[in-house]
């Protein structure tokens, strides 16, 4: 038998994805929960012909169509997209929910998951999901964060300067007097298991509404909210952020084509394939 180098090295490479994958699924929530919990629809009635129309939405040209709902939040477009099979056909179409649902879906699935779907575009999160590197430091960004939505490393390849934690609302330091906790940034978390690798809890089995401290202290009626609080720790910053992360590839905004982070086993270092 003949030796193929091409083989190998594909098979090697094929490898590493696997591992890659397993190694950055062990800091978040683990993807069969995901799944289960937010399965989305997006392979049902693709290829039945439409019997009703969108009315006067349906007289705009197809392009303006896509513009239109490229800024609609992903809550509504996704409550558009069920009104009939017309409107499947139009969100389909769209060349941000094509990228998004063939290559990064779970990043939907956990926005609808942690009920933070209505806070951005479906044209903010492929414009997130083409970023490549941390919003907090200049290393390569394997998750983003739905709470937010901005690209995290979750101290993947070396620590990382993350954002202060989301915070349950009986943990919020007791000098911040908030009477309106609606227009503070939130989310609820999803039951299940966050990972071997996350600080404190495995297994998550309650939920809890949790609120962005730097949009807790906007909104709080007293703004003399001076000096640490003791127990912000790296740990504690790092827990909460993977209750709203999900794993991403890097998109192409100009092509089909995603990058994704490949983890060396032997330097330990993160870089880019194809």
């Amino acid at each position: 038998m003949e030796f193929d180098p091409g083989i190998v090295a594909e098979s090697a490479v094929d490898m590493a994805r696997r591992t890659t994958l397993k190694h950055l699924h062990d800091y978040i929530l683990d993807p069969n929960v995901l799944l289960a919990h937010c399965p989305l629809d997006h392979l049902r009635q693709t290829t039945v012909t439409p019997v009703c129309d969108l009315a006067a939405f349906d007289k705009f040209p197809t392009e303006l169509q896509h513009a239109i709902l490229a800024e609609v939040d992903v809550k509504s477009l996704l409550a558009f997209r069920a009104v009939n099979k017309r409107a499947v056909e139009v969100v389909n179409g769209m060349v941000e929910w094509q990228k998004i649902i063939g290559n990064a879906p779970n990043a939907i699935r956990m926005a609808v998951g942690i009920c933070t779907a209505h806070t951005f575009s479906m044209r903010d999160l492929f414009k997130k999901l083409c970023q490549r590197h941390c919003d907090h430091c200049d290393k390569l960004a394997p998750y983003i964060d739905v709470f937010l939505l901005k690209r995290v490393c979750l101290n993947v390849g070396g620590s990382c300067k993350e954002r202060m934690p989301a915070l349950p609302r009986c943990l919020l330091p007791g000098n911040l007097k908030i009477h309106d906790y609606s227009k503070v940034a939130s989310f609820r978390n999803i039951k299940g298991r966050y990972g071997e690798h996350a600080p404190g809890y495995e297994s998550l089995d309650a939920q809890w509404v949790y609120y962005d401290l730097d949009s807790a202290k906007r909104n709080a009626t007293n703004l003399d909210i001076g000096g640490k609080v003791p127990w912000y720790s790296a740990d504690t910053k790092l827990f909460y952020l993977k209750y709203t992360c999900a794993e991403a590839p890097f998109l192409d905004a100009n092509s089909h084509e995603t990058g994704r982070l490949l983890i060396c086993e032997l330097c330990c270092g993160p870089g880019i394939r194809s």
